[in-house]
Formats: C-alpha cells, sequence, structure tokens
C-alpha cells in the first residue's frame, strides 16, 4: 500500500512516519512537508528504508492533488487545521483518495463534516480528529459508553507539559491552543451544545502517571461530535491544561491577546495572538519545570442493570505527546488503507472504529489502558 504524511516531519507527525516505514504492508511511504530537509532527515534515519521525502506547500492544491492522487490513505499532520483542514480534505475527495488527520479544531471539525456528502460521493473514507484528544479519546468514549445499558455523561481531561512541546512560538501547536482557549467555546451540556468561557470550569484532576494537574473548559472537537454518534446522552465535556503555563496563558486570555484579529501598532497590523506567542517564548522557563509528562483519562457515566455505573479510561503509556497522538494516527491509517474501514463519507473516530479492535491494535504498539469501573 502507498502512504503519504502530510507534514510528517512535524512533531506528531514523526511517530506516525517512524511506526508506517515499519510496516511491512506499507509499500511505499512519502513524507510530504513543506521544510524538505527535514524531510529528508526522517526518511534517511535507520528504518525508514520504504520512505522518501518531498517537499509540499498545501497552499499549492493543484500540486497536493497531484501528489495525493493514488494514494490508499493520505495522513494530514499540517495545522493549524482552521487554515488548512477543509481545503486539504476537499483536494483529497477530489482525487478519491482516503484520509485521516489530527484535526483538533472545533471550527475545522464542522467545516470537514460540511464535506460528508462529497466524501461519501467520491466514495471517500475520511476520519478526521485521529489523534490524541480528539482521536483516542473518542475511542475510549464510545468504548466506555459500550459496557453500559446507557451513557449519560463523557467526561475527557488531557495534559499536556509545556517541556513536552516542541515550540512554545509560532508552531501550529500553539496556534491551535490559543485558537482553542479563545472567547466562548462550545460544550455539550443537558442535551445540547451551550457557550461557555473558554479556560474557565476550573477543576483539579488525578492522573495516575504524572499527578494533579488543573483542567480548563478548551474548544477541542469531542462534545461535537460524541453526540452525533453516541445519542441520548446529557452531557460531553472537555478541559485540558499546559501544566508550567496555565497562570500565563490565563493572563494573556484575560488581556485579549489570544485573539488573531489584527490590531494596527505604529502603523503595522499585528495579531495579538503572534504577540502572545513570541512573549511565551521570551519568558524566563516555570521554575521549577515541570515534568515532560502529558495525559489523556475519559469518565463515563451512565447506567447497567438498572443500577449507577462510573468507567474510567486512563492512558497508562506513553506519557508523551507525540506517541499519545501519533500511534492512533498509524493505527487509524492502516485500518483506512486496509478497507477494514469500508465507511464513505465524512466521521470521527468514533463513529467508524470498532472500539476493541483500535485498542488491541494500540496495545500493539505500547499504547495501555486503565479500565476501572465503580458504582
Amino acid at each position: 500500500m502507498k502512504i503519504i504524511a502530510l507534514g510528517g516531519a512535524g512533531q506528531e507527525g514523526t511517530t506516525t512516519v517512524r511506526l508506517l516505514a515499519a510496516d511491512p504492508r506499507v509499500e511505499e511511504l512519502v513524507i510530504a512537508d513543506i521544510d524538505l530537509d527535514a524531510a529528508k532527515t526522517l526518511a534517511s534515519a535507520e528504518g525508514m528504508g520504504r520512505a522518501r521525502a518531498v517537499q509540499i506547500d498545501v497552499s499549492d492544491v493543484e500540486r497536493l492533488k497531484t501528489l495525493m492522487a493514488g494514494a490508499d490513505v493520505v495522513a494530514n499532520f499540517v495545522g493549524p487545521y482552521y487554515r488548512f483542514g477543509k481545503p486539504t480534505l476537499e483536494a483529497a475527495i477530489a482525487v478519491g483518495t482516503n484520509y485521516v488527520d489530527i484535526c483538533d479544531d472545533v471550527d475545522a471539525t464542522e467545516a470537514c463534516l460540511s464535506l460528508d456528502g462529497a466524501a461519501r460521493a467520491a466514495g471517500v473514507t475520511a476520519v478526521i480528529g485521529l489523534g490524541a484528544s480528539p482521536g483516542l479519546a473518542n475511542v475510549l468514549a464510545r468504548h466506555g459508553a459500550a459496557m453500559m445499558d446507557e451513557a449519560d455523561d463523557i467526561d475527557i481531561r488531557w495534559q499536556v507539559s509545556a517541556t513536552d512541546v516542541d515550540s512554545l512560538g509560532e508552531s501550529a501547536a500553539m496556534f491551535h491552543f490559543f485558537h482553542a482557549i479563545h472567547g466562548d467555546i462550545p460544550q455539550f451540556l443537558d442535551g445540547s451544545l451551550r457557550m461557555v468561557p473558554a479556560y474557565s470550569g476550573e477543576e483539579s484532576v488525578e492522573f495516575k502517571r504524572i499527578g494533579t494537574r488543573q483542567a480548563f473548559f478548551t474548544a477541542h472537537p469531542e462534545p461535537v461530535t460524541i453526540p452525533r454518534y453516541l445519542p441520548g446522552l446529557r452531557n460531553v465535556t472537555c478541559k485540558g491544561g499546559i501544566a508550567g503555563l496555565d497562570e500565563a496563558v490565563e493572563a494573556l486570555r484575560a488581556l485579549g491577546l489570544t485573539s488573531n484579529d489584527p490590531i494596527m501598532i505604529d502603523g503595522v497590523a499585528i495579531a495579538p495572538r503572534r504577540f502572545a506567542m513570541r512573549l511565551l517564548d521570551a519568558l524566563p522557563a516555570p521554575d521549577p519545570l515541570p515534568e515532560p509528562k502529558s495525559g489523556l483519562k475519559v469518565i463515563v457515566k451512565g447506567r447497567k442493570g438498572g443500577a449507577p455505573l462510573t468507567v474510567e479510561l486512563e492512558v497508562m503509556s506513553p506519557t508523551r505527546m507525540s506517541p499519545l497522538t501519533g500511534i492512533p494516527t498509524a493505527v487509524g491509517a492502516l485500518l483506512v488503507a486496509q478497507k477494514n474501514v469500508q465507511a464513505p463519507g465524512v466521521t470521527s473516530p468514533e463513529g467508524v472504529f470498532d472500539t476493541a479492535l483500535f485498542l488491541a491494535e494500540l496495545d500493539n504498539h505500547g499504547v495501555k489502558i486503565a479500565i476501572a469501573t465503580r458504582d
């Protein structure tokens, strides 16, 4: 099979690319990145014999289509997705190529879901939001809900350490994060989507492997997508945070510096978000520095046999963001490429994957999940 990894030389894409290169079923692996040197370095690394590097700017739509044509699946790591998600998926649909990505922006998710009819007509299977959160979180949510007769509430809690991010400056990850904490954001509350202030609702969350961390409402797609595929839910919430940066982020948000709307300073248009990223880069490192560990857990509440039941599903390993994101993408890309998933249209992971199979494949790659139940 032939797989293309767009932005495959970046932090998240690298893990996926290495796993795909090690799989004997992948006959051709194309690492397509705007940074050709980084792509070549990765393609020439040990164990990457079937990989080759090409340079691509996804804004060049015609060249992008030519690159995608004939592949079994394209895995898109080019962010931020509020800029590049929909047009890249449109290119895949135009040439009939199956597609997965790690889209983590709510507006981009809704825009991509609007292409469902076009994807169905083209016979294209597109699974969006196939990383950690969203991605693995969605699979865990569905898996937990399947363990009970009726599921009512799903709470997704994630953490990233400031030392587990490649760059706090102008990176796709930080553009996404500022986008996710700006203004009011959607959460599924009392049976419908409602807007709440971003980075509100602070709570302490205990993670077995990384300890107690603070989590806040963030604009991730799970509250939008999960109720589509698990009807009858009362609440779906998503909270997260970046250990070592939470106080700084709260201050930047309060000052309006998470906005992407340019303001004029001495005749120059500057987006506050870009200024904030540069400021974070210049700030002294937190003291003490948090360990470079990230975490994810999902709590599902409902009933079984008429009695209350709570299922907690938590990732025990890995505890680094790159494998926590990239391994689910690799597993999903392979399932789609092998036509194990034959569901033309645009969907999110909880709408298409057999969760037991998906978790078994993750386990084969070292992703260990602890599942606990209580009344």
